[in-house]
């Protein structure tokens, strides 16, 4: 018996996942938009990141790219003045990992905004907020209001530093076909990501990333050839292995928290990492 479903049927699917896509990065933008103006009057640069902006950077049409919430950059010492924005802009703060990765969620109008102050978990990258913020260029046309684009080198790392966190194997398929499609960006150069890549001290993460979808993208196999090599080859090795192993334990967690190539940093990581682990913990107990 033929468990093929009719053509008719595929291609409703495929509209009802575009509409869906579509709508939501219209109440993203809608929201992003007032959410700018509060923190743009409390003088706190902004920068955009992941769907909201690839969805405009990458594909010919927002509703090819899924959006689940709204990302975005700022400094560390605007992280309670930007909260102090959203809580009297009506947002409601939503109690999550902050001190593990450094980051502050609010929903606002049904839409989850996240604001975080470093790339990725603190220690992961040695790139700043503050980096990004430098080479980023000033848009006011997609939002109706100013936000900083990264520029597609930083915005890459950005990506493979998210990708990797989420353990590769159960990030969203739409994060790592932004990688796919930062290949075709005519602005795009594997030398100059290969430069960045090592400004961020990332090779080891950014081996196990490009080694993962090398495995079926041809592209990424290509640019294999001319990204750095990891800095630490057991560890990359080991990392790779675990990507599809499904592995939820602490120890897993952890190791996927010191991949940066300074030992200074992965130490910092193995400890925002343990800290927050175990005050997520004692978070449980007490709603127990």
């Amino acid at each position: 018996v033929s468990r093929r479903k009719p053509r008719g049927q595929i291609l409703s699917n495929k509209t009802s996942s575009a509409v869906r896509a579509w709508a939501h990065q219209r109440a993203a933008a809608s929201v992003l938009l007032d959410v700018l103006d509060a923190l743009h009057a409390q003088r706190i640069p902004v920068l955009g990141v992941k769907g909201i902006i690839s969805a405009r950077t990458l594909y010919a049409d927002i509703s090819e790219r899924p959006i689940s919430d709204v990302d975005l950059r700022i400094l560390p010492e605007h992280s309670k003045l930007a909260a102090k924005a959203m809580l009297k802009l009506g947002a409601e703060l939503q109690v999550g990992s902050s001190n593990q990765w450094q980051a502050t969620s609010f929903v606002f109008r049904g839409v989850l905004v996240e604001f975080e102050t470093s790339i990725g978990p603190p220690g992961l990258s040695a790139m700043s907020v503050e980096d990004l913020m430098k080479r980023a260029r000033r848009d006011s046309a997609w939002f109706g209001a100013p936000i900083l684009v990264p520029e597609i080198h930083d915005h890459a790392i950005v990506m493979l530093v998210n990708v990797f966190k989420d353990k590769i194997a159960t990030t969203p398929p739409w994060a790592k076909g932004d990688l796919v499609r930062l290949m075709d960006h005519p602005e795009f150069s594997v030398g100059v990501l290969a430069e960045r890549i090592r400004m961020a001290k990332i090779t080891t993460l950014a081996w196990v990333v490009a080694s993962s979808l090398a495995e079926e993208v041809p592209a990424w196999r290509h640019a294999m050839e001319m990204l750095p090599a990891p800095a630490h080859p057991v560890l990359a090795k080991e990392l790779l292995s675990r990507t599809t192993s499904g592995d939820r334990s602490i120890v897993n967690g952890l190791l996927f928290r010191i991949a940066n190539d300074s030992r200074r940093e992965q130490a910092r990581g193995l400890l925002y990492g343990a800290v927050g682990t175990a005050l997520a913990k004692i978070s449980r107990r007490e709603k127990k």
